[in-house]
């Protein structure tokens, strides 16, 4: 199902991907895009964005809770550990195993929907979202990013 290719484009996504400059004003309104286009998707999803080790922006759409913050969390561990997105965590752990113990430890979460948030080469801080199935996560993620990006432009 994955290839040496899907992880290539997921790199590319993710040197595609990124900003100029990021503040906090930035993270609202790119958290207030996410929460819209989350009404075009069948399931609900909480979002979070977190600038230099700060949360700033949160929500949980109706539907949503306690169990998807804990998945923001291990979203999170895992963008922060690793660089990239949690969904590249888990095609890599697809193609090669769990080789390394914080990918069995509970407070990482090797599934999609977690992105990093990229600034001047430099990573700053994650955009997650937690609620639909992970593949989708990751993709509705990108898609606003990718939106963000362009009304920016």
């Amino acid at each position: 199902m994955f290839s040496e290719e899907t992880l290539e484009e997921l790199l590319d996504e993710e040197r595609r991907l990124t900003f100029p400059r990021f503040d906090n004003e930035d993270a609202f309104r790119l958290g207030c895009m996410l929460y819209a286009d989350g009404a075009e998707e069948e399931a609900p999803y909480a979002i979070r964005i977190v600038v230099d080790d700060l949360i700033a922006f949160q929500a949980f759409m109706p539907g949503t809770g306690a169990e998807n913050s804990n998945w923001l969390d291990r979203k999170c561990a895992t963008v922060m550990h690793t660089g990239s997105s949690s969904y590249h965590a888990f095609v890599a752990k697809e193609l090669y195993g769990e080789k390394e113990e914080w990918q069995r430890d509970g407070a990482h979460a090797l599934y999609g929907g977690g992105f990093p948030l990229t600034v001047d080469g430099q990573l700053h801080g994650v955009i997650a979202i937690s609620g639909m199935p992970h593949a989708k996560d990751h993709a509705r993620v990108v898609q606003t990013i990718e939106k963000f990006l362009r009304s920016e432009a």
